[in-house]
């Protein structure tokens, strides 16, 4: 802080505005508006002032300026001010804390569109290299351009809220949005859209990274309510995974409304009658493709229009200490990924399945995870699935939707192998079809510790080879637990 003369205080303070004034050896003004007003003839270079608030004292826009004598930064009435004579700038002193982004006046009560005051705010924030803190309040994101992140963005917003209007047009709209970017760490706040206002053709994304190069990336203590299409949406490629991806104590409710195609070249050329193809790429409140160790830990997915989570591609999967209730199609489901370990978790009341891994997945183990009353069947693996490990599972009360066919407690299917169950606690519904089904090249199951509350259920259809009895193709067999058991020690 530099200090002034006895005679440039005297002289400040009679020419100082109704604002402003002078206290001992620190000049202080009360707005930004006050500070463009002070006469430069009294400052010199890197002199400093203080100003209490934006546009009244204590708003949160106040902090310390500099006077820059030849500055000729862009004026944005936040970190840099114009002067009265239009020379030079008043540039704030950052110091080491965190871009306050009440320092760019946004509205905080949700009335006006603030996402040009949260983009100016981010880029000191990148500037200078600096993190961002939001204030508490509701935040207006009314843009067709999504606000734009960048590498090494540290964001903290406990207590804001980051609002969706209505929409009603055509497409897609993200709030926030980031290509390939590195370090990148978003805690607290709630991103929330007015899905019963929203017309049906709108999809929402909340927060989308996408692109190659993504690394080091961790989203913890956030919330996304009533978003049409995913809260979380991060898009590696195929050459780039996303890598070291971690969340974190999130909720996500009420998300993921399937969307249609209303843009697909198809429909625009033959205006049918009937809706577009859905765009299954965009179902599921968290959406993550192409990844490497991605970690999912002590998060909430609450009341899913379509999947809880659509997991694509990826190697090095960690689901700990999750909690997935009522979703509207699907609770945990990955595809195409190894090396997944999913502990202490819960899936419950799903409309389809609980648990679904499709296409070349291998080397799994799942502790500790309890489905109950899931639509059709509790577990569902499909397709090119081996070394799978379920250790003290417990599945239940399956097959409520009635689905014949569909309905089981554990169904595999087409090319599964190797896959041991140990521990597994079953309480099957009171009509299912089967407690398990092994349908079409089901090689290596093997079953250990068995407990049920009812008489289980197997189906084996051709093909398969289940470890528990030598079973005739396409027969019903129904044993006890016990049974159960003691097919699988004859056969060790």
């Amino acid at each position: 802080m530099k200090f002034r003369s006895i005679l440039s205080v005297f002289v400040l303070s009679a020419l100082l505005p109704c604002g402003g004034s002078a206290q001992g050896s620190q000049v202080q003004a009360i707005t930004l508006a006050d500070l463009q007003t002070l006469p430069l003839v009294l400052f010199k270079p890197n002199d400093e002032v203080r100003v209490l608030g934006r546009h009244r004292a204590g708003d949160g826009g106040g902090g310390i300026f500099v006077y820059s004598q030849w500055g000729t930064e862009p004026v944005d009435n936040a970190m840099v001010v114009a002067t009265s004579t239009g020379l030079g700038r008043w540039v704030r002193k950052p110091g080491r804390g965190p871009v306050m982004v009440d320092w760019f006046g946004p509205e905080k009560d949700g009335s006006r569109d603030v996402s040009d005051k949260i983009r100016a705010a981010f880029a000191a924030a990148q500037r200078h290299r600096l993190p961002v803190v939001f204030g508490t309040g509701t935040y207006l994101i009314d843009s067709a351009e999504a606000v734009p992140l960048h590498s090494g963005l540290s964001v903290e917003a406990y207590g804001a809220t980051f609002l969706f209007p209505r929409h009603d047009f055509l497409g897609e709209r993200r709030m926030f949005s980031g290509e390939s970017i590195t370090d990148f760490r978003w805690e607290g706040g709630t991103i929330k859209g007015m899905r019963s206002n929203w017309a049906v053709a709108t999809t929402a994304i909340g927060l989308e990274l996408k692109g190659p190069g993504i690394a080091r990336v961790t989203l913890r203590r956030m919330a996304f309510e009533d978003i049409n299409g995913p809260g979380i949406h991060i898009l590696g490629t195929k050459a780039s995974y996303a890598q070291d991806v971690t969340i974190d104590r999130v909720t996500l409710e009420r998300c993921g409304l399937p969307m249609y195609d209303w843009q697909s070249d198809e429909y625009q050329r033959t205006r049918s009658i009937y809706p577009p193809r859905v765009r299954w790429d965009l179902i599921g409140m968290l959406r993550i493709e192409s990844f490497a160790n991605l970690t999912i830990k002590d998060s909430s997915f609450l009341s899913s229009s379509g999947e809880s989570m659509d997991l694509n591609g990826g190697a090095g999967l960690r689901f700990i200490n999750n909690q997935i209730r009522n979703s509207g199609f699907g609770g945990i489901f990955f595809r195409y990924v190894h090396r997944v370990t999913v502990e202490d978790s819960t899936v419950e009341n799903s409309s389809s399945r609980g648990f679904t891994s499709e296409g070349d997945c291998w080397d799994v183990t799942v502790e500790n995870l309890r489905i109950t009353r899931s639509g059709r069947e509790s577990i569902r693996l499909k397709g090119n699935q081996r070394n799978f490990r379920f250790i003290n599972c417990e599945v239940g009360d399956a097959g409520w939707r009635r689905d014949p066919g569909r309905d089981a407690e554990i169904r595999l299917i087409d090319k599964v192998e190797d896959v041991r169950f140990e521990g597994l606690r079953m309480a099957p519904a009171a009509e299912p079809a089967h407690a398990i089904v092994l349908e079409d090249q089901v090689r290596g199951v093997y079953f250990e510790r068995v407990g049920s509350t009812g008489s289980v259920r197997i189906l084996c259809t051709s093909g398969s080879n289940p470890k528990v009895g030598s079973f005739p193709d396409a027969k019903q067999i129904i044993v006890t637990a016990e049974e159960l058991a003691a097919l699988v020690a004859s056969n060790y």
